[in-house]
């Protein structure tokens, strides 16, 4: 696969727009420590709160769940595990020194949002809370392996800059376990609706608002980066291609051109007189 390519290393693809731009890897900013801080910490809370208890195999802890507990444990481990995973490969993504176990800790994220979001469709479907619960979490997890997805479609390609963006993406949802049960505590804390409306609006507002939130962050990033030098690249681009004419035209110019047959054909009045 070229997910492997040496080139992707030295000499990524970053597309801004639809323009594409050399630029050397370690050029790569490296991620803030406080917000990459912040997730970590509040997925620790997550994980020793709430996911802990089902990894310990206590049938008691299961409850409702218990006839799908075998699926529930690989939902949780699979989660648990990208849920400590993307910090790291945030970190260690801006770093050359740190580009083999980049690609290994990649492959084991890929690897737990395909068990955990497989065992999210079973689950979805079979769930005690509702089909529009159902149907969240089965949004849930197609955004999931959507986004993951093209973030490895994309490094495939040796494109740096949308690789980091859909991995980003792809965190955003994986965090939504969090989001989920914060926005579920609130909820209860402020005694709104029933237990089954709690859980079904948290199951939507866990990914889609925080998708739509960092989607606008993304793009704004791009427009206030980029949008001022614009008229640059446009000044730029049209002087490259007057370059690439004249430098044409000599060619022509400079090459021999065999004579060409010219086909003379009588003026009409003189056909006439002639008939």
């Amino acid at each position: 696969m070229a997910i492997w390519s040496l080139a992707c290393t030295v000499s990524p693809m970053i597309v801004i727009g639809t323009r594409q731009a050399t630029r050397e890897r370690s050029t790569l900013a490296r991620p803030s420590k406080i917000p990459l801080g912040i997730v970590t910490v509040m997925a620790v809370w997550f994980i020793s709160s709430y996911a802990y208890r089902y990894l310990t195999f206590d049938s008691e802890q299961f409850g409702i769940f218990r006839p799908r507990a075998g699926w529930l444990v690989l939902h949780v481990a699979g989660g648990t595990a990208a849920l400590l995973i993307g910090p790291i490969q945030f970190w260690f993504g801006s770093q050359r020194s740190k580009v083999v176990l980049h690609r290994i800790l990649g492959i084991g994220y890929l690897m737990c949002v395909a068990i955990s979001s497989a065992a999210a469709f079973y689950m979805a479907a079979h769930t005690d809370f509702g089909w529009v619960f159902g149907m969240g979490l089965t949004s849930l997890a197609i955004a999931w392996v959507a986004t993951t997805g093209l973030a490895v479609l994309a490094i495939s390609r040796c494109l740096i800059e949308q690789h980091r963006e859909w991995m980003v993406r792809s965190y955003v949802v994986t965090f939504g376990f969090v989001i989920f049960r914060a926005v579920v505590e609130v909820f209860e804390i402020a005694g709104t609706g029933t237990t089954v409306e709690r859980l079904t609006a948290a199951s939507w507002m866990c990914w889609a608002v925080p998708l739509l939130i960092t989607e606008m962050m993304l793009q704004g990033r791009k427009i206030f980066m980029y949008g001022v030098q614009v008229p640059e690249r446009l000044a730029a681009r049209e002087s490259g291609l007057l370059e690439l004419m004249k430098s044409t035209e000599k060619t022509v110019v400079s090459r021999p051109q065999a004579p060409s047959k010219v086909r003379l054909e009588q003026p009409q009045s003189v056909v006439e007189s002639n008939m």
